[in-house]
């Protein structure tokens, strides 16, 4: 745990990891020192051009911009699908969910009744070096949400909408791994997704359940339950409404709407 513990010595001498500051903190540093060429890299980044470039690194797990390189393995390997796919996935993220990308979120594993999502501690870490409740908050409610993204998928609506709708969250332990994963499951097993399937088939919309755990050192650190309201894009009443100009969502709502 002392790699990303920044706190002053607790009741003994250790100390915490000294680290190298980055290149983006060197750019600035030496812009901040007069520096001509390097204030003139700083003025040009605008703050898309910074995301992107930080996206980029976060989710590339190269060794010279991430401490720790490597991708957690689950036993089972990527499940269902390929690593392929889960890669292509990942790179999803890039466009379509930036806080989860920048935090290097990545899809792990996909089962029939499970789907896992892993993150980096050293880009969700707190002031103590351990996993900030805000982060491991995002990554059960997106695995969650990805939960029930594939779920509308295996019923036959790929492009439905999931909203979270309620969720509740426990913190039981700390998370210390370099390397860590949630895993979400439908609540009430196959006869909830057989439910869920019926309403998404008759009437456009279902609510999914799902528990979502995160796991470090071999424990449950985090519980979630969360219930996200799924809706078929087609049969929207709302229209092709847009919620704000980072929707891109496709085409919603259709002549036969009866949400």
């Amino acid at each position: 745990m002392l790699r990303y513990d920044k706190r002053v010595a607790q009741g003994s001498s250790a100390e915490a990891e000294d680290t190298e500051d980055g290149g983006f903190q060197k750019l600035q540093s030496a812009a901040s020192a007069g520096d001509s060429s390097a204030a003139a890299a700083m003025e040009g980044l605008s703050t898309d051009d910074l995301k992107s470039e930080l996206i980029r690194r976060v989710q590339s797990r190269d060794p010279r911009w991430n401490r720790s390189g490597e991708s957690i393995v689950l036993p089972g390997g990527p499940g269902i699908v390929d690593e392929a796919t889960l890669e292509q996935m990942t790179q999803g993220l890039q466009n379509g969910v930036p806080p989860a990308a920048l935090q290097g979120f990545r899809f792990a594993q996909i089962t029939e009744d499970s789907l896992s999502i892993s993150a980096p501690l050293e880009h969700t870490w707190n002031g103590a070096g351990i996993g900030f409740a805000g982060s491991l908050a995002t990554l059960v409610a997106f695995t969650g949400a990805s939960m029930a993204g594939q779920a509308n998928k295996r019923a036959g609506y790929p492009t439905a909408n999931a909203f979270c709708a309620t969720g509740t969250i426990k913190y039981t332990d700390k998370v210390a791994d370099e390397q860590f994963y949630a895993t979400a499951r439908f609540k009430p097993g196959a006869e909830g997704f057989a439910k869920f399937k019926q309403e998404m088939d008759e009437i456009g919309k279902a609510r999914m359940e799902c528990v979502v755990q995160c796991h470090s050192g071999g424990n449950v650190c985090v519980e979630f339950e969360g219930s996200y309201a799924c809706n078929d894009p087609q049969r929207s009443k709302r229209g092709n409404i847009r919620y704000s100009k980072y929707d891109k969502r496709g085409p919603q709502g259709g002549a036969e709407s009866k949400l």
